[in-house]
């Protein structure tokens, strides 16, 4: 048996499957099998386990937080994302035996081409925990320019449940918080691991 659930292809008719296939959690903090540079549109949603929220008469409902692992990325001025750039391959793939979600893509470009990969997991040992490591690999020379950071525009059904995002700088990190009609949703992202607005290499 193949401990690897694994796509070898992006279409845009799978985005909502696979956000449920690839999906990864510790049963305190759940995320959406969703690529880096997707947004509410596509559904991509961090939930919390045992929070909740009302809003407008409608039934309570589990809060999503604001994602802290998305990432865009352009190359010479062009958006590299599966939306934007047909990628020339493309694999999304979960370990279930470690609970590593991968992707690897590759977008052609003048003379070349780019490899772009991201691997993230939901920690079993620290609970609150939700880390991802990115790479990028060209054969050709351009100037790359990677935005990343805490996207606070969140996908609900029926919300919205969170409203007001602030942001403060404390020592290395970035403290997000957001109200809620009933709650207070409070991220912390570690400034080393995402720069707020662009990094150009």
């Amino acid at each position: 048996m193949s401990w690897i659930v694994q796509d070898q292809a992006f279409g845009t008719g799978r985005i909502t499957t696979n956000g449920n296939k690839f999906m990864t959690g510790n049963g305190y903090i759940g995320y959406r099998g969703t690529l880096e540079e997707f947004r509410k549109e596509q559904l991509t949603a961090v939930t919390l386990n045992g929070v909740y929220d009302q809003t407008g008469g409608k039934w309570r409902e589990p809060v999503n937080a604001p994602n802290v692992l998305f990432t865009r990325l352009s190359c010479n001025g062009q958006q590299l994302g599966v939306l934007d750039t047909e990628p020339e391959e493309h694999i999304q793939e979960l370990d279930i035996r470690s609970a590593v979600h991968q992707r690897e893509t590759v977008y052609g470009l003048a003379g070349g081409g780019q490899l772009f990969t991201a691997e993230r997991f939901v920690s079993m040992d620290q609970l609150h925990l939700l880390a991802g490591r990115l790479s990028i690999r060209s054969t050709v020379d351009c100037p790359v320019e990677i935005e990343t950071g805490i996207d606070g525009d969140v996908w609900d059904i029926n919300g919205p449940h969170l409203y007001g995002q602030q942001e403060q700088d404390v020592k290395d990190s970035v403290i997000s918080w957001q109200c809620g009609c009933e709650l207070l949703n409070l991220v912390c992202h570690p400034r080393l691991k995402s720069a707020h607005g662009s990094l150009k290499i």
